[in-house]
């Protein structure tokens, strides 16, 4: 009997000690996998971790390459006088002629994508790999009731749709979609163009010259140069653009950081005979000094294509820009072109005609006139990022 419960004994203790040592080897599993478990844990949220700051530094960069972009854009739409291809932009073509609002914005929008799109092409990190799809759209937040009042005058308000940031690091990835809106203060190109554009709408230029045709009547007929053709004409015209000019900086408050300057680039005349019964300047519709220079904007961006992909926006030619001579400063110029003719004005003592044209000493002979000019104001009270 007692070996017998000696058997029982040991048996039981073997049991216990074994349930033991099972309870000890399942805790010791348990315990492991919870620190393999914190431990991946662990790694995850830092390459969370790393994920998010790159996304971050990346939209920075983005938001910086914005700025710069837009003060490239500022200054070669207002070195063009508001539009993107070459020459300058007609201001007054015989009569006002400005761009709208949502013209301007149009080609600064159009500008500042092109330049933000190199700027997202060229970024280039491999660790962890980074890439910037390219935008989409640029919009300039800006409204006539706004320009006009002069709540824009020393700021930009951009917004930027239709991009991507990529990020892998290792088997890890993450996408971010990316639009933002930022305010870029120290720039005032709406404020030149209020005052241009009020200047374009309030000028006497165009009846100025209308109003010395009669000095054609004294000149050689044949289509010429003034300087050789009508000299006096070229006199005459040279002095209402300077008058004009003036006009033009008492508008900007005769500002010391504001320097405006006229050029005109053409001067022609003619005579001819003409049996029309008007007195008034009319078009001469030929144009000899070339005639008005604008490009047509297209749509402004909307919500429907904020979103979209880049073949959703129609192309952009990239602009050489290489022959601008670019100071830091803002700098805008609009072109001037009049071509005027009036009917049945040079006398008859001039010209040495006989017909009459309304009145005995008035001949059938027609004047015609064209001068073309470009105004140009630099703002040196900020200096551009470009």
């Amino acid at each position: 009997m007692s070996c017998s419960q000696n058997g029982e004994k040991s048996q039981s203790s073997l049991m216990v000690l074994v349930s033991i040592i099972g309870i000890f080897c399942i805790l010791f599993i348990i315990i492991l996998f919870q620190n393999v478990s914190f431990k991946s844990q662990t790694i995850n949220e830092i390459l969370i971790s790393r994920i998010s700051r790159y996304l971050d530094i990346t939209k920075g960069f983005v938001r910086e390459s914005a700025l710069l972009s837009s003060n490239a854009a500022c200054y070669d739409v207002a070195y063009k006088g508001g539009h993107s291809v070459e020459g300058t932009r007609t201001w007054i073509c015989n009569e006002p002629w400005a761009p709208a609002v949502d013209d301007a914005r149009f080609f600064l929008g159009k500008e500042t994508l092109e330049f933000l799109n190199r700027y997202a092409s060229k970024y280039n990190v491999t660790d962890p790999s980074l890439s910037i799809e390219n935008f989409t759209c640029v919009n300039y937040n800006a409204s006539q009731y706004f320009v006009e009042s002069g709540i824009t005058d020393e700021k930009l308000d951009i917004e930027a749709f239709g991009s991507k940031i990529n990020v892998t690091l290792g088997e890890d990835n993450a996408t971010s979609g990316y639009d933002f809106d930022l305010e870029i203060p120290r720039i005032r190109f709406w404020y030149m163009y209020r005052i241009f554009k009020k200047w374009s709408e309030t000028t006497s230029l165009p009846q100025d010259i209308c109003a010395g045709l009669p000095l054609v009547c004294g000149c050689n007929p044949s289509l010429g140069y003034c300087r050789s053709n009508c000299p006096s004409f070229e006199t005459y015209s040279s002095e209402q653009i300077e008058k004009s000019r003036k006009y033009l900086e008492s508008l900007f408050n005769n500002q010391e950081n504001i320097e405006c300057t006229a050029i005109m680039d053409c001067c022609k005349t003619r005579i001819t005979g003409n049996d029309a019964s008007a007195r008034a300047c009319l078009t001469w519709e030929e144009w000899p000094c070339g005639g008005c220079n604008r490009e047509n904007p297209s749509v402004l961006c909307v919500n429907s294509i904020l979103s979209g992909t880049p073949s959703d926006v129609k192309s952009i030619n990239i602009i050489g820009k290489s022959d601008v001579n670019k100071t830091r400063f803002l700098q805008f110029n609009v072109g001037v072109s009049i071509a005027w003719k009036r009917p049945c004005l040079c006398q008859a003592h001039e010209l040495g005609y006989t017909d009459e044209c309304g009145n005995a000493d008035i001949v059938s002979a027609e004047p015609k006139g064209t001068v073309t000019a470009m105004f140009s104001c630099i703002d040196k009270k900020y200096s551009l990022s470009i």
